[in-house]
């Protein structure tokens, strides 16, 4: 969930709504619908360790939060093209 709030975070998806709450305000969709509770904790969790900054209603990702971004990518990257190469060999020692 931490990587869809990254990338909802980077593409301008989520925003911060000002109010008076404990938090000074709350996560929302562009659309101004409320996220789903996990999406909401994600969020939560990142801004805390500082991999989100906000001004205003505005929401990006810090450097620390691109860095981290960047690895998921490549994680995930690397794991689709494992998949790939794994079920090419189960398909070449089927029909050998």
């Amino acid at each position: 969930m931490h990587h869809t709030a990254a990338l909802m975070v980077r593409d301008g998806a989520i925003r911060w709504q000002v109010g008076k709450t404990v938090g000074g305000g709350w996560f929302i969709h562009a659309s101004g619908e409320f996220p789903a509770a996990e999406l909401v904790t994600a969020l939560a969790d990142m801004r805390q360790a500082r991999l989100i900054a906000r001004s205003g209603p505005d929401l990006s990702l810090t450097d620390a939060g691109t860095a981290l971004l960047s690895e998921w990518q490549a994680t995930r990257k690397r794991e689709i093209t494992e998949r790939e190469q794994a079920a090419r060999r189960s398909a070449q020692e089927r029909t050998s």
